[in-house]
Parts: structure tokens; sequence; C-alpha cells
């Protein structure tokens, strides 16, 4: 069963190593706006998208084949062009599969690419990171199986890899890079093309490609990195324990 997510206002630990560079949470449950954790929240209209409570707990879900949802207008504020860490927390909640992506660059600029889909039209997951060259910019693989799912995509020295449920699921040795792109950074890509319907219940990256260890302890804990305030007061056993930290 997937790790429930801290309730919305939990602090973030600062100094946790796996705080991520990014962070969209989709805890809000209600309005237009997703708080970006790492910065300010994106005021942009969903499209094709409501409120919802999944495995995690609060999540955005899909109401229409056709969505797409900017979670920052220039993606060059948010993405990096080399090294890099994507954590998905994803649901696909039909049994179709549609030839758009769970999360991408609003560009047709093919160098500017960078994003998944989870999965494509031909059953494959796909990672993208500055074009869709398999072996060089592409990362795929098929014969999976989908639920609540925490997917990591990364791309760095070790080459590109999927991760699926804590199950390295495909790897290969590029180290591709990518052109920076002003276009949006969206959930959903295109709102004009039919897209898989899911629930998404966090995105969030890193400017880096984590190791194989931290990979690891996120499949362990994915919301690690947040903190509940040291004032909370909990009853144990019958007995007053003050400044526990729970999650």
């Amino acid at each position: 069963m997937p790790s429930t997510k801290p309730a919305l206002g939990t602090a973030l630990n600062l100094s946790h190593a796996l705080i991520p560079d990014h962070a969209w949470m989709f805890q809000e449950g209600s309005g237009a706006s997703v708080d970006r954790l790492t910065g300010v929240a994106t005021a942009s209209v969903p499209v094709g998208y409501a409120w919802a409570t999944g495995a995690w707990g609060p999540c955005a879900e899909c109401t229409s084949v056709l969505h797409k949802w900017s979670l920052v207008t220039d993606a060059s504020t948010v993405l990096p062009t080399t090294a890099m860490t994507a954590v998905l927390a994803y649901k696909k909640t039909d049994g179709s599969n549609r030839n758009s992506s769970a999360f991408g660059v609003d560009t047709a600029i093919v160098a500017e690419m960078c994003g998944a889909l989870c999965p494509y039209g031909d059953g494959k997951v796909y990672w993208d990171f500055g074009g869709f060259t398999e072996g060089t910019s592409r990362l795929s693989v098929g014969g999976l199986s989908f639920g609540d799912d925490l997917w990591i995509f990364t791309s760095g020295a070790r080459g590109m890899e999927i991760w699926q449920n804590g199950t390295k699921r495909a790897s290969n040795a590029a180290t591709p890079t990518r052109s920076a792109s002003t276009a949006a950074w969206t959930l959903g890509k295109d709102y004009t093309i039919a897209s898989d319907v899911a629930q998404t219940a966090c995105l969030y990256t890193y400017n880096r490609q984590l190791s194989e260890a931290n990979i690891a302890s996120l499949f362990t804990d994915p919301f690690q990195w947040f903190v509940q305030p040291a004032s909370v007061v909990a009853y144990r056993h019958g007995h007053r324990m003050v400044g526990t930290l729970y999650r």
C-alpha cells in the first residue's frame, strides 16, 4: 500500500538530504492552484482535472481524456539540461492506453523534451530526455502491469533508468543533454490529444541523478522529507509524550 502523504501545511525538513528541488503534491483539494512547495504556486486553470482522494491521499484526477495542467509556465525555471530525477505517484484508472504523457514540456522542439508516458498507446512506458531516440535520449520498457505506482525516472552518469515500485524496470548507458525550454512544464501534455485517465498524487524533481541507495530509500518512504512540528503532543500507552515526531 502506498505511503500516505502528510497533511497540507506540514513543514519541510530543509536539511534533509532528499528534499526535492521542486515539488507539486496536489494536496489543496479545491481551487485552480497547486502549490510548488519549493517555490510559488501556479494559478493555471486545469483542463480536464478535478480534485480527488486516492491511495496516497489528496490527488489530481482526470475527468476527461483531454486534460492538461500547466504547473510552471516556463520550464527553464525548474528543469535542468543534464542530470535529473523525477518522482511520480500515479495511478492509471482505466484499461485503455492513449497517445499522450503523464508529464512533460509542452513543446514540439525535440531537443527540449523531458517527459514520461505511463504508458503510451503501445503499452510501453517511455522516459524522454532531450529527444525521442531509443538508446540515446529515450528509454522504454513494455510488459508491465499498472496500479498505484511510484515511478522514478532518472538520467545522468549511470545512464537513463526507469524504476517502478522499487524495481529497476529498464536502463541504458545514455547520458543525454537537453536544450532549455521556455514552454510550460505540465501534468498531462496536450489537451487536444486523448491521454491516459489517471490520478496523480505527486510529482517532484531533483536537478541531479539520485544514487541507487537514495532511490531505494524513497521507495521505502517517498515523503520522508516532510516533518511534523516539534510541538506535537501524543499519548502512548496512557503516557503524555511531548516533542515526539511522527509521520
